[in-house]
């Protein structure tokens, strides 16, 4: 009798000393069968309850096949944040948590397993279209991209509105482009492009800006718009350039152009962006002038043949009284240059006859940022490198002490305006 009651109070004790599992946890985000969304998903769960009060280890197993999991762990918490690099754009994922007990110090007797919480679903934001571009002119915009996995459609809509467009706009899988016409020219606008996958989930959503324009007009990637000229057989833009940004919409280093001086003027860059070939500083379908593009110019409007290749060193305004002129006889500089902006020389007028609408200003040089010598000097780069020196254009010079047009190397460090001309 008294060895049944040792026993019985033995196995009492051992029940008694076994720790209780908390409860499972309640699942609450993502919700089940929803969109995530894109990069780095938070997870959220209601908090277990533990019968002794015990830390509890959460534990957040992540799958895309139900079969191999991928395990967070977290103490105490209700929510946990899984990295965007663990997940693929488009993908169904299973989440499940389990929940124990954590001990620190003396650890009493465990409780055997883990309790299971349900296990739920979601999707991620499906990609993006990719390769987004434009092309405008008079009145229309066209669009262009590359569809992404499966797509079902690509919808569009854009600002400001045009009432003869009803949007949103539906392309279906397998297009990649839409052309649309009945915009105003001079306006801005802007474009949202959407992908819905065939589940009907939507992707981020895509951005970009369009000005169309009159055939005569072109823009940078400020949306800065130009005007051009026929010259012979070349199409050239008639301002200097007054772009902050590349063509692919990266800005140039602020360190690397001067303020614009006024309307026409543009500013002066350093030598390295007229030579950047890579993300180019020109309007899409023009590039910086080249060496041979000018002489081709020079040729056209009465240069000499036996002065198109002279070549002079320029480091300043003060060097040009030994610099060697060419064209002066046929006033190529001054046929070239604006009628108005330019300071007198003397007793030598400094304006030019702008005979082939060139328009170029005087808008100096510089050193640095700073920009000086305005009214009486025009410094152009070009995207030919100068024989004297890596990361130094040829440049044309065109002054107020003379009519011709100088060809130089360049000078180190030394800042100039650009023109550009049709591919």
């Amino acid at each position: 009798m008294a060895l049944g009651l040792l026993l019985l109070s033995f196995a009492c004790k051992k029940e008694n000393d076994n720790n209780k599992l908390p409860s499972a946890a309640v699942l609450l985000e993502p919700l089940n069968g929803s969109v995530a969304g894109s990069g780095a998903v938070v997870f959220k769960w209601q908090e277990s309850q533990d019968p002794e009060g015990d830390d509890i280890e959460y534990v957040v197993y992540i799958s895309k096949d139900s079969v191999n999991w991928k395990s967070y762990t977290t103490l105490n918490n209700t929510t946990l944040t899984a990295p965007a690099a663990d997940f693929e754009q488009g993908e169904k994922y299973y989440w499940r948590i389990t929940t124990e007990n954590s001990f620190s110090g003396t650890v009493p007797a465990h409780e055997e397993g883990v309790s299971e919480s349900n296990v739920f679903y979601f999707y991620t934001t499906p990609p993006s279209v990719s390769e987004l571009r434009d092309s405008s002119g008079h009145q229309f915009v066209n669009l262009y991209w590359k569809d992404p996995e499966n797509l079902d459609h690509v919808e569009i809509t854009f600002t400001p509105q045009v009432s003869s467009i009803t949007q949103p706009l539906r392309v279906n899988a397998g297009t990649g482009k839409i052309e649309m016409t009945g915009f105003e020219n001079g306006t801005i606008y802007s474009f949202y492009v959407k992908a819905f996958n065939k589940l009907g989930h939507v992707s981020v959503t895509d951005t970009i800006k369009s000005l169309p324009l009159l055939p005569i007009n072109v823009h940078d990637a400020d949306f800065n718009i130009y005007s051009t000229i026929t010259i012979g057989s070349q199409n050239w833009l008639i301002q200097n350039l007054k772009a902050t940004h590349y063509q692919d919409g990266s800005p140039i280093e602020q360190s690397m152009y001067t303020q614009e001086v006024d309307e026409g003027y543009g500013r002066c860059y350093y030598p390295s962006v007229a030579l950047d070939k890579i993300k180019k500083i020109a309007p899409k379908g023009y590039h910086v002038a080249s060496d041979e593009d000018w002489k081709a110019l020079e040729k056209y409007i009465g240069m000499p043949e036996d002065e198109i290749n002279i070549l002079s060193s320029f480091n300043g305004i003060g060097a040009i009284k030994y610099m060697t002129e060419r064209g002066a006889t046929s006033k190529c500089g001054k046929s070239l240059s604006s009628t108005k902006g330019w300071d007198d020389f003397g007793t030598k007028v400094g304006n030019g006859t702008d005979f082939y609408h060139f328009n170029m200003y005087p808008t100096g040089y510089a050193m640095s940022e700073t920009l000086g010598f305005t009214g009486s000097i025009a410094h152009i780069l070009t995207s030919t490198i100068s024989p004297s020196e890596n990361n130094v254009t040829i440049v044309r010079v065109i002054s107020n002490q003379s009519d011709g047009i100088y060809r130089a190397y360049g000078f180190y460090g030394v800042f100039g305006t650009i023109r550009c001309i049709k591919d």
